[in-house]
Parts: structure tokens; sequence; C-alpha cells
């Protein structure tokens, strides 16, 4: 069995389908019609307020994993001047060819 769905015949919504296929050949009529202004969306300024909080949390997020990875970066690199200027001979003095090259290192940077 079919269930109704209200309607006694389909054929009738057909029919205004049809109908409204036919209207296609209006257009010129329908060209000069004036056209209705379109109502302000209430919304607008909380979507565009909503989007913009969304690009500065995407752009602060980027920032902080960009600060996270020099920091590992700095970090590496400070371990590891560390641990050729902790270099000794036996009798505990320091290696100087390690503590001059990270004299001339530091002279570079700031030139």
């Amino acid at each position: 069995r079919k269930r109704s769905s209200g309607f006694e015949d389909d054929n009738d919504n057909r029919e205004e389908v049809n109908d409204n296929d036919n209207d296609n050949n209006d257009e010129p009529q329908q060209k000069m019609k004036i056209l209705k202004k379109r109502k302000m969306d209430p919304f607008t300024k909380a979507r565009q307020k909503a989007e913009e909080a969304k690009q500065a949390q995407l752009q602060h997020t980027q920032k902080r994993e960009d600060d996270l990875l020099a920091r590992g970066e700095r970090q590496k690199q400070k371990k590891i001047r560390a641990k050729k200027l902790s270099k000794r001979t036996k009798r505990g003095q320091p290696i100087m060819k390690d503590m001059i090259e990270d004299m001339l290192e530091k002279i570079k940077k700031t030139t």
C-alpha cells in the first residue's frame, strides 16, 4: 500500500512544475521587473568578527609553533657550544682551539 501524502493526485504537482517551465518564454518581461532590495543579514557583523577572531587565533598558534622550534634550535646550539667550551686537557686546562673558534664566531656574528 502507498501512504497518501495528503494530496489526492500526485499529477497535480507535476503539472505545476511543467507550468513553471513554460514561463521561460517570458524572460524579457522578467528583466524589466524592479528588483527587490535584499534585507540586511543581522549576523553579518558577528560572522565577520568571528572570522577575524579565528584568523587571529590561527596566526597566534602558528607564531607560537615557530617560536618553539626556534627555541629548541637555540637550546641545541647552546648545548653544543657549552660542550665544546667545557673540554679540558689531562691537566685541566681548557682547549684553546675551541675557545678561539668560539671567539671568532662571536666576532663574525657581530660584524
